[in-house]
């Protein structure tokens, strides 16, 4: 798909913002600010789209040109789109994030007034329209909570419920939840199997998280202090379950989530339900012990909406740990909460800039106040890991990584944190116990750890355990599935076995230019082998340093690789480049040593005595100690 020519793009409104791409400006009547080329793009992609959905691969075809770009590079982009919804104090708009499928645009309509000076009599034209992806179709879609917050407050006011008396409402505190029926809507016989399959599933999640359930079909729900249920109807060619959580006397919701389906792929949505509702409430338990004095149930809403947040979607993470804070200032676990948000936010920062700086101050901020009410808050140090992810200061961050498991052995985010760090640090042996102990304990609660395992495994050689894992994708996460097989296959697997097919399936999976980039590259590879390198094709010249670093070395040619990263800066987390096994022969070289240096590797194996495996199993030209 073709990018856009900001030059040529005429103004348009969002609510009453007016919006100049050719100018890259975006103004109000009181204000005006400047908006960057690509920040521009993004919001020109979803505009495009009338309300539709615009998909990450929609975004890298439009406002990349289909470039490889990081998730990070995407996220930050639609962030800084986002900044622009509160222009001169009103909300213009909305950019709701889809949690693994992308994002769309809401507008609020608002016409031009005189008190516009450069606006027109009419209102400027709309961009043309970017059809929807259908993949946007099948995969969950997950409301924004502050509409599940807006509609536990309209039950709170149906049940009669005054402000003054909600504050005050007393909350049965023996932590145990009732697990109540799905109703179902209908007669269609899929309905009442996948409310008991659903039912089910959240009853074994919650054992698994260690939550007292009562999951008895007559239980009573008295003495509980949860009560978790829902609804199931069919929506033309799409399932949907709708998940609530109610507490106190009378009873009230304080938190909803809204799930769909595509009929075609109902294969784990259980499972998949499951995991996000008891994630949620075991974080929001969790914290909610620490509360003096007990929480009113508007504070409950902002814990659970944000125990959910701070795990799938860190945008939106950021705003709803902020009104945490302030409704409930005397709880170490909003203060942790907000420190993950803020830390996450770092992340999706594509450089330490100024802007990530800023954040990670903020989350180190955060962890320190809520440590400084609860010295042993796990979540507090574990921000103080997050927030490193993008410096080189491996060895502090593996410090609060590690403080967070001992205080909290079961974190599920703690190890897939620290897990992720001992492999950018090269230590894969390490980095597989790790894996394993998640594989072995948490895999039901978090199933998104499967194409991380898979792609692990693939890198380690392992790939008839890769194949194992990417065969229950493909059954139960079929959203996630084929990114995963395809990396596994085009990086790890014997390149002769690459057919037709993996080449038609590649299509679905990748940018035109990425395949092109890769088909050049293997029929090369194929026919020269490795001793004879040839250099990258030009498709490739867009694709990010380790990626080329990686294929040149692939190829053989190690003085290519390393051309390619002299001078350049990158993320720590992506120095976990450096120890797939097609970078042997990059590893190998006198230079390997300077290079890491460079990238704070040799400071972190130094203070810590902690040196990479392949220190130990491959033939080197320097020493590593």
């Amino acid at each position: 798909m073709a990018g856009f020519d900001l030059g040529q793009e005429a103004d348009f409104r969002l609510g009453g913002l007016l919006i100049s791409p050719s100018t890259c400006r975006a103004r109000t009547k009181s204000e005006e600010v400047h908006v960057e080329p690509r920040t521009m793009e993004v919001l020109l992609a979803l505009t495009r789209a009338n309300g539709g959905t615009v998909t990450r691969e929609q975004l890298v075809s439009l406002c990349w040109q289909g470039r490889s770009v990081s998730d990070d590079a995407i996220s930050r982009a639609v962030a800084k789109a986002r900044q622009l919804t509160r222009i001169g104090g009103e909300t213009h708009f909305e950019i709701e994030t889809l949690p693994k499928i992308g994002f769309r645009l809401l507008v609020r309509t608002e016409e031009p007034t005189p008190a516009d000076d450069n606006a027109t009599s009419e209102k400027p034209p709309a961009p043309p329209e970017v059809p929807a992806s259908p993949a946007a179709g099948q995969a969950n879609n997950f409301r924004r909570w502050t509409v599940a917050l807006a509609a536990a407050a309209a039950v709170l006011l149906i049940a009669g419920i005054a402000g003054t008396q909600m504050l005050g409402t007393p909350q049965m505190r023996n932590g145990e939840v009732a697990l109540l029926s799905f109703q179902t809507a209908g007669a269609d016989p899929v309905l009442k199997s996948l409310s008991m399959q659903t039912r089910n599933a959240i009853s074994t999640a919650m054992t698994a998280a260690h939550l007292a359930v009562d999951a008895s079909e007559a239980n009573d729900t008295s003495g509980s202090e949860f009560d978790l249920g829902g609804a199931i109807a069919r929506k033309g060619e799409k399932y949907v379950v709708t998940v609530s959580i109610s507490n106190g006397r009378p009873r009230a919701i304080v938190w909803s989530g809204h799930f769909e389906r595509a009929q075609t792929h109902l294969a784990g949505f259980d499972e998949e339900i499951a995991a996000r509702v008891s994630n949620t409430l075991k974080c929001a338990t969790d914290e909610r012990r620490k509360a003096i004095p007990q929480l009113n149930d508007t504070q409950l809403s902002l814990l659970l909406a944000s125990c959910d947040a701070v795990l799938s979607d860190y945008d939106y993470a950021v705003d709803v740990t902020r009104q945490l804070v302030t409704a409930a200032p005397g709880l170490s676990g909003a203060y942790a909460l907000r420190a993950i948000a803020l830390a996450d936010r770092t992340g999706g920062i594509e450089n330490f800039d100024k802007e990530a700086e800023a954040f990670s101050r903020d989350a180190e901020r955060a962890a320190a106040k809520a440590i400084a009410l609860d010295p042993d808050s796990a979540r507090a140090h574990l921000a103080l890991g997050l927030r490193l992810s993008s410096q080189a200061r491996f060895a502090e961050r593996e410090k609060n990584l590690v403080r967070a498991l001992e205080l909290d052995p079961s974190l599920p985010l703690a190890k897939f944190s620290y897990m992720g760090m001992l492999r950018e640090v090269g230590r894969l042996k390490a980095a597989a116990e790790v894996l394993e102990r998640i594989d072995g304990e948490t895999t039901q609660n978090f199933p998104d750890v499967r194409p991380l395992s898979a792609l692990f495994h693939a890198s380690l050689g392992n790939l008839s355990s890769a194949r194992r894992q990417i065969d229950f994708l493909d059954e139960r996460m079929p959203d996630l599935s084929p990114s995963t097989w395809w990396t596994a296959q085009f990086w790890w697997d014997d390149p002769h076995r690459l057919d037709a097919n993996f080449w038609l399936r590649s299509r679905d999976v990748m940018p035109a230019n990425t395949i092109a980039c890769t088909r050049k590259y293997l029929q090369s590879l194929l026919r020269l082998g490795a001793q004879h390198p040839v250099g990258l094709p030009p498709e490739c010249a867009t694709f990010s340093l380790d990626w080329q670093a990686r294929l040149l070395s692939r190829e053989g040619d190690v003085n290519g690789a390393y051309a390619v990263l002299e001078g350049r800066e990158l993320k720590s987390r992506t120095t976990m480049f450096l120890f797939y096994p097609e970078m042997k022969a990059f590893r190998a070289d006198p230079r390997f040593m300077a290079l890491a240096e460079r990238f704070g590797l040799v400071d972190y194996w130094r203070a810590t005595h902690q040196w990479p495996d392949f220190c130990a199993s491959e033939k080197l030209p320097y020493r590593c100690h």
